[in-house]
């Protein structure tokens, strides 16, 4: 199976590096946002995940808009894109071009924490386990049928750094679960209709650390 992941984060480097010693597929490209002006001198520069894949010979697509992108999916023909923090809505006609559709590895167990903050949210909030869901995208946000779900222990210790690490080892393992449903044509389950709940991207007020807070709060 021929796939591709499309990603803006680093976040996503664990699942590559794991689908390019993969056996059940072949990795044949990252999609990935434009180059953008960064710094003090505004010089353009590619995203950190584009510098890596580079550096790993990994092709590497960056379409501005969603007509570049079909042009991108029609020149790789993948058969299933894997999105892993891309922060990209993609129109259903887009969806639908490869075989398998597109997936999305998403760090919480669906229908809670729709959005872009799933693990900032879990910490914040004081839970004691998240997870990891898999589902077919659709035209809404993280409203697609999952392929798979794996529950992930939180501790008071964990810091978002310290739970995408825990995340990102049972995400793979889920992956491999998935691929393996979908070359045998085994259909996602619609999420429940209960439970629904937002992550949208943290404000920098909600980022700002109040010392005068207990260690469990901060």
């Amino acid at each position: 199976m021929k796939v591709c992941v499309a990603s803006s984060s680093l976040v996503s480097e664990f699942a590559i590096n794991t689908l390019l010693r993969s056996e059940q597929v072949d990795l044949i490209g990252l999609i990935t946002n434009p180059d953008k002006a960064t710094g003090r001198g505004q010089n353009i520069k590619a995203n950190s995940l584009a510098q890596w894949a580079q550096s790993q010979k990994i092709t590497v697509e960056k379409p501005n808009d969603n007509e570049q992108l079909k042009e991108t999916l029609q020149k790789l023909n993948p058969d299933l894109v894997i999105t892993i923090a891309y922060g990209r809505l993609i129109p259903i006609t887009l969806l639908n071009l490869p075989k398998y559709g597109f997936i999305n590895l998403h760090y919480s167990i669906l229908p809670k924490y729709r959005g872009a903050a799933p693990v900032q949210h879990a910490i914040m909030d004081g839970l004691k386990s998240t997870g990891v869901s898999i589902f077919q995208l659709d035209s809404g946000m993280d409203t697609g049928p999952i392929y798979a779900q794996r529950e992930c222990e939180l501790t008071n210790e964990d810091v978002t750094s310290t739970l995408i690490e825990k995340l990102n080892r049972v995400g793979v393992d889920l992956l491999s679960e998935t691929l393996s449903k979908i070359q045998s044509e085994v259909s996602p389950i619609p999420q429940s209709e209960k439970g629904i709940s937002y992550a949208p991207k943290i404000s920098k007020e909600e980022g700002h650390i109040n010392w005068s807070e207990n260690h469990i709060s901060v």
